[in-house]
């Protein structure tokens, strides 16, 4: 973990609602805030509120084709607000399969409601409330052992 790049992961943001979309967020849900000025790092809030005290069976999730396109636009990092970028039941994570195939990084169970955040954002300054950058560091550096070695 030591050795990942960090850059992915620290910069400016676009927050971009779509709130209440589902089953999948398309192109269509997110075309009103991409823009020339795209930042590498787009982040999709769904929920009005997100339930915290539940597994939600219903979750949105990334279309596979919308996660291609913003690929093609230079996007590296795609997050959400809800438990996984693939439908909860999906066995074929299509998803996933496109973040692997394209080198990208992904954020999911982002808690982005309470916020006004949608525009342009530096993904650093809300993921996390921390003094300085050796300590922003080091939570990244503990999310992405967590997302590598998950507790089963």
């Amino acid at each position: 973990v030591g050795e990942l790049d960090l850059t992915p992961y620290l910069g400016p943001c676009r927050v971009i609602h779509a709130i209440g979309v589902t089953p999948l967020v398309q192109w269509q849900h997110l075309a009103h805030a991409i823009d020339r000025a795209l930042p590498p790092r787009v982040l999709v809030r769904t929920y009005e509120r997100m339930p915290i005290d539940r597994f939600d069976d219903a979750l949105a999730a990334y279309a596979p084709e919308t996660i291609e396109r913003l690929a093609d636009l230079g996007v590296t990092l795609v997050g959400i607000d809800t438990a996984s970028i693939d439908p909860a039941d999906s066995k074929a994570l299509d998803s996933h399969q496109v973040i692997r195939r394209r080198g990208l990084r992904v954020l999911e169970n982002l808690v982005l409601d309470g916020k006004n955040l949608e525009g342009f954002v530096r993904l650093e300054d809300f993921v996390c409330d921390v003094p300085d950058i050796e300590d922003l560091v080091q939570v990244i550096e503990d999310l992405v052992h967590d997302l590598l070695n998950p507790v089963l």
